[in-house]
């Protein structure tokens, strides 16, 4: 069932808004959905593991250090800290969308766009209409990719450079939103780069598929009256 959510976009909090009351979590009063999103985080590097044999290791976590003066106010915070993590163990720290690695939201993407497909083709059997059904869908696509390729002429007075790929034209478009910044290598600009494009394109593919469930959802609607 993560999956179903992870594959649509649903965020923790709107997942345990969703779930009833007597079956939620409430023992952290800040943010009661904690919990969710440390079984979304899980579930991610699960996939990630099963389609990569890969298993992601977080980076270490700088512990808090500070001056002799603050040790009061420390204390204090310790005290907070503990009271409001008691549903996340520290092996399962919160992670949010911008924890995720490239790998991931390739995942992400491949699990969103299969689900799509297992869409489209329902819609098909329903309707029959194999050709006019992917005809529609595909002019779909290719307005989205228009828009892209109008926002950058629209930023830099220039048409965008050839190409057929997605995630390529993100890319290209959100360096000419984004600069490099001061204190960033190169290499450091261009990982920035790719992860901005393969979010976007992530986010896009669960966009294109909630509009398919909708649709589906419409058709059998419609045949039930």
């Amino acid at each position: 069932m993560l999956r179903v959510f992870i594959s649509e976009g649903l965020s923790a909090d709107y997942i345990w808004r969703l779930t009833p009351p007597d079956m939620r979590n409430t023992r952290s009063i800040m943010r009661p959905w904690n919990y969710i999103q440390a079984a979304i985080g899980r579930e991610v590097d699960r996939m990630v593991f099963e389609e990569t044999g890969i298993r992601r290791v977080p980076p270490p976590r700088p512990r808090r250090t500070s001056n002799n003066s603050d040790n009061n106010n420390d204390d204090d915070n310790d005290e907070d800290d503990s009271s409001e993590s008691d549903d996340v163990s520290s092996e399962d720290a919160v992670r949010t969308p911008a924890d995720l690695t490239v790998r991931e939201l390739q995942e992400i993407a491949r699990i969103t766009q299969n689900r799509s497909r297992e869409v489209q083709a329902t819609i098909i059997d329903h309707t029959g209409q194999e050709q006019v059904q992917r005809d529609r869908w595909r002019q779909t696509r290719q307005d989205w990719a228009r828009e892209l390729r109008d926002a950058y002429a629209v930023d830099t007075g220039t048409d965008m450079p050839p190409t057929n790929n997605p995630v390529v034209m993100l890319r290209i478009l959100w360096r000419s939103q984004n600069v490099q910044n001061e204190d960033e290598t190169v290499d450091e600009y261009v990982a920035r780069a790719n992860w901005n494009a393969w979010n976007m394109f992530a986010r896009q593919a669960q966009v294109f598929l909630r509009e398919l469930e909708a649709e589906l959802e419409a058709i059998e609607a419609l045949e039930e009256l």
